[in-house]
């Protein structure tokens, strides 16, 4: 060993090191939307459709004109004519309700032209294959989730920089999107330095130690959306850690736990292509 030493430095300094020498990841990639859990959009995301795309049910119940019902009670219904039945998910054909007339219609599916309200269906008995009474009246626009009344076209969804998440991906999957724009991941490459160091699951021999490190801060780069992977344990020699840090130089940043012994013993200022050596 040389008899040269690092300084310590404060949190502050290595900081402001690190943003003098190290670029923002710029760029971006297209992932699918099954995919993208963990990651960062790369642009202010707008809504393509309307949510819900239609009028919808939002009871089990009878599509109708709400004027219709005006007046029903328990003791005194009113009859209606059912024309129709719409389940979730059915499409609408040349069905419209008029005067007089109700269609059965399911929660979730697509309310009827003409019909302004779901009369729910235990205010109403169904008298053979197309009459209905009804016994209670109802307001325009009961029971109906109304286009768009969650989210509206061009409304603007998410910022640029969102983490997305689980919540996130199921808006985005209502709206129909299947991929999104998401920046760049960092590449990271760990490395632990160190004779004393060990694998986890090999022998322990005398006078080694476990490394922690390198898997700790491993993880800590997953959890942070990295694309982080660990080279491995090396010796305290520059010259096998010279060669280890050329090859995995050209994937980004490189962080290690301890390099202070083999940074010495080669010269700090040997390093070459490598940019900074920063000890904290």
């Amino acid at each position: 060993m040389s008899g040269r030493f690092l300084r310590l430095i404060t949190i502050d300094e290595a900081r402001r090191i690190i943003d003098a020498n190290i670029q923002a990841i710029g760029g971006f990639e297209i992932v699918p939307l099954i995919e993208a859990d963990g990651r960062i959009l790369f642009e202010d995301l707008h809504a393509p459709v309307d949510l819900p795309p239609f009028n919808r049910a939002l009871m089990d119940g009878y599509a109708v004109r709400s004027p219709d019902t005006f007046g029903a009670t328990e003791e005194k219904g009113i009859r209606l004519k059912v024309i129709g039945e719409i389940r979730a998910g059915d499409a609408i054909e040349d069905l419209e309700v008029g005067r007089g007339e109700a269609v059965e219609v399911a929660t979730g599916a697509r309310i009827p032209e003409g019909a302004d309200s779901v009369l729910m269906v235990e205010f109403a008995d169904r008298v053979g294959e197309d009459e209905l009474i009804v016994y209670r009246h109802v307001a325009p626009g009961e029971n109906i989730q109304m286009r768009g009344d969650d989210i509206r076209r061009g409304e603007n969804l998410l910022r640029r920089g969102t983490g997305i998440h689980a919540r996130e991906i199921g808006i985005l999957a209502a709206l129909g999107m299947d991929q999104i724009k998401v920046l760049r991941r960092p590449r990271v490459c760990v490395i632990s330095t160190g004779n004393e160091l060990e694998y986890p699951g090999r022998e322990l021999r005398e006078g080694k130690i476990f490394d922690a490190n390198g898997y700790m801060i491993t993880a800590a780069l997953l959890e942070l959306g990295a694309d982080a992977s660990f080279i491995g344990v090396i010796r305290d020699s520059y010259d096998e850690l010279r060669g280890t840090l050329e090859s995995a130089v050209s994937g980004g940043l490189i962080l290690s736990s301890s390099l202070v012994e083999p940074l010495q013993e080669g010269g700090i200022s040997s390093t070459g292509s490598l940019r900074i050596w920063v000890s904290f």
